[in-house]
């Protein structure tokens, strides 16, 4: 083999080897390209894993006002206030009256009353009635019930005891001759078969 063809068989060899580190070259840069594709949209995709709290993206992150209950009335509470109530009521009725309404105050609230005080107010109208004189003049009494204090409760046994402070108006003939004072009352209640009625009143 001459010299010249050996030349040419390792120029070949030469430009064969060229061609192949190319090609390499090529094929290294084209899969580090699609491994960058694939990390960028791995990024594009990736959501972080939810935390144990559990928490709302859009809760409001500053902190909650405190929501304070208001505390709970017992049962005992709430029957010393309806008997406070049912005692100012009772007081400010029963201390309402004129010779001309015919005890029509007291005839209605002997559904508040015990049988015994409903017996002894029967009585008393009942002879009212009988001495009650047409010609008499004018005579009314209002009565506003202003505090009412609690002065015994005792529902296990049930009785309980209030003193209520009243302003009275009187009125003797007309409006002209209307008198004010301040008188107090008590009112002891009991409960009567299963329910809380009116026993004793007695204005001081």
């Amino acid at each position: 083999m001459c010299i010249r063809d050996s030349n040419k068989i390792f120029i070949i060899l030469i430009i064969l080897l060229l061609i192949a580190i190319i090609l390499a070259g090529l094929f290294w840069y084209l899969s580090s390209q699609k491994q960058k594709q694939i990390l960028n949209q791995n990024f594009v995709n990736y959501q972080p894993p939810a935390n144990n709290l559990n928490v709302n993206q859009n809760t409001d992150l500053q902190p909650k006002p405190k929501i304070t209950r208001p505390p709970k009335v017992s049962e005992e509470e709430k029957l010393k206030a309806q008997l406070t109530k049912m005692a100012s009521a009772f007081t400010e009725r029963y201390g309402s009256y004129s010779n001309q309404s015919d005890f029509e105050n007291l005839e209605d609230l002997m559904t508040f009353m015990s049988k015994s005080l409903e017996h002894r107010t029967e009585n008393f109208i009942r002879e009212k009635r009988a001495q009650a004189n047409q010609a008499a003049i004018y005579y009314g009494i209002t009565t506003k019930s202003l505090k009412t204090e609690i002065l015994d409760f005792s529902p296990e046994i049930g009785q309980a005891k209030f003193k209520v402070s009243t302003q009275r108006q009187e009125i003797v003939g007309s409006s002209v001759n209307a008198k004010v004072f301040y008188q107090d009352v008590e009112i002891k209640m009991i409960k009567e078969g299963g329910v809380w009625v009116v026993d004793q009143i007695k204005w001081r």
